[in-house]
């Protein structure tokens, strides 16, 4: 097998994503999915809101041709495509739910940024497809109405985690650096360490499992 895809499936399974859904699969499997509605009543009134605000600055021609729901799907379609490269949401953060995430970590450890990074950078010299595709997955983050949405943004999240392999297998492939190597394994497998200790012996009194 290809050690890009060993380190890929390496780094899926330490990652804090599928261990935290996995933890509350039985929650989440009941859950309804909240989508996009251009006619519910939420979306309706965020309009109206929008155009009395206008009015009462004086500009109400600017409110009827400007805000409509078209031009207001696609201000929220770009405010929840940018929401999946925030940084409290890919690093600190992650959903704004408890049971798809723990709070305590985004999808992504802080100590896969360099690697991400890198991988971006290969992937642009390369002028790889996997960019362009990875980069359009969060528009599926789009058809959700929940802001900072994971289940819509899982593709996208597996492919940074893709790109992270990315590279890691290149630094790894390297003939040199072994002291930073070593140093980077540790620093692997605290994160992991750290993440299952909160998930195991502090997340559950979150979410009511104690």
């Amino acid at each position: 097998m290809n050690l890009s895809i060993i380190i890929f499936i390496l780094l899926f399974l330490m990652s804090p994503t599928p261990w935290t859904l996995l933890f509350n699969f039985s929650r989440l499997s009941k859950a309804e999915i909240n989508f996009y509605k251009f006619n519910s009543p939420v979306f309706i009134s965020e309009i109206n809101f929008t155009r009395g605000q206008i009015k009462e600055a004086g500009i109400a021609i600017y409110g009827k041709i400007f805000i409509n729901k078209f031009t207001y799907f696609m201000k929220d379609a770009g405010q929840r495509y940018l929401e999946s490269f925030d940084s409290h949401f890919l690093f600190t953060q992650g959903d704004l739910s408890i049971e798809k995430s723990t709070r305590n970590s985004g999808p992504i450890y802080w100590i896969w940024l360099p690697f991400l990074g890198y991988g971006f950078y290969l992937c642009y010299k390369n002028r790889s497809k996997i960019l362009v595709f990875v980069l359009l997955l969060p528009i599926l983050g789009i058809l959700i109405r929940e802001e900072y949405e994971t289940f819509s943004r899982l593709p996208f999240i597996i492919g940074m985690y893709y790109i992270v392999g990315l590279g890691v297998t290149e630094f790894f492939n390297k003939k040199k650096y072994y002291w930073t190597k070593a140093l980077v394994l540790i620093l692997l497998v605290f994160e992991y360490s750290r993440f299952l200790h909160y998930l195991l012996l502090h997340y559950p009194y979150l979410v009511g499992r104690y």
